[in-house]
């Protein structure tokens, strides 16, 4: 299972990468993966740890193959930066940047921070195959679904998702993860009672450690809008805690807003999103 086929330079879109608003295109989250994997390889070996990851869709990314490329744009004792492309006929369709810093001993003092509770809920178990379970805070931490219908309403939402490999035969990179994850923080802030109402051309996620193995959350932490434009804050967490934020900046989309209602699961064709999840 796997968004991407590397085939002769070009990476080519499985249907797990296919978009849910537009057939002939392929969904953020599969580019956002995409561009995480390529800037996590590149950062291998550095001595640096990723920082901040950025993604900007600037066109269509259309159900066809792309050509990447990463180039180093800032190398320091203590910062480096990686840039990557992405191309479609020779245009310029999807850019991105992950910013790695060196770590360091903590400052001495006390700091201001927002009071966190415990960490965000798992799924029990949590589940080991892949695929994307949802809760809100209605449900309990406990009752987990794989079909989206089940959260289209007003409350605050999370997701657990345990990802396909971006590139078919390449083991996913920890930064593609967390820029996969992240990148769906318009999909869990700005879906309502009605469907989801937004969508997002943007992608910004900053973590402050590498995440454990295994899936990862994302919890909705704010959702602002005024005038047909969002503002959309999540953050990330694993097994262990929450590990960054995310945010995305959103249009409305209101004549045309993606109805969970009536969608089948993320992954529904290979049968792997069938079934509510609930600790026994």
């Amino acid at each position: 299972m796997a968004l991407f086929v590397r085939t002769a330079g070009t990476s080519r879109p499985s249907g797990y990468a296919r978009s849910q608003w537009d057939p002939e295109a392929v969904n953020g989250t599969a580019v956002a993966a995409l561009a995480g994997q390529g800037l996590g390889d590149h950062a291998f070996g550095t001595g640096l740890v990723p920082a901040r990851f950025s993604l900007e869709l600037l066109r269509r990314v259309r159900f066809a193959g792309l050509e990447t490329t990463v180039v180093t744009t800032r190398k320091g004792a203590n910062i480096e930066v990686l840039d990557w492309s992405s191309h479609q006929e020779g245009q310029l369709v999807a850019r991105a940047t992950l910013t790695l810093l060196r770590e360091s001993r903590q400052p001495p003092g006390e700091f201001w921070t927002v009071e966190h509770g415990a960490r965000p809920p798992c799924p029990p178990g949590p589940p080991t195959r892949p695929g994307l379970w949802w809760n809100h805070d209605g449900a309990g931490p406990d009752l987990w679904t794989e079909q989206p219908r089940d959260v289209q309403n007003a409350q605050r939402k999370r997701i657990w998702i345990n990802h396909v490999e971006a590139i078919e035969g390449v083991p996913m990179s920890s930064v593609a993860r967390l820029a996969a994850t992240a990148e769906l923080t318009n999909t869990i802030t700005a879906l309502g009672s009605t469907g989801i109402g937004y969508i997002n051309h943007d992608t910004t996620a900053a973590f402050t450690r590498a995440p454990a193995e295994g899936g990862l959350g994302l919890e909705a932490h704010q959702h602002l809008a005024a005038a047909g434009l969002a503002v959309n804050v999540a953050q990330l967490y694993d097994a262990e805690g929450v590990l960054g934020v995310a945010v995305v900046s959103s249009l409305s989309v209101a004549e045309r807003r993606l109805d969970l209602s009536e969608t089948e699961p993320e992954w529904a064709d290979s049968g792997n999103l069938s079934r509510a999840h609930r600790a026994s």
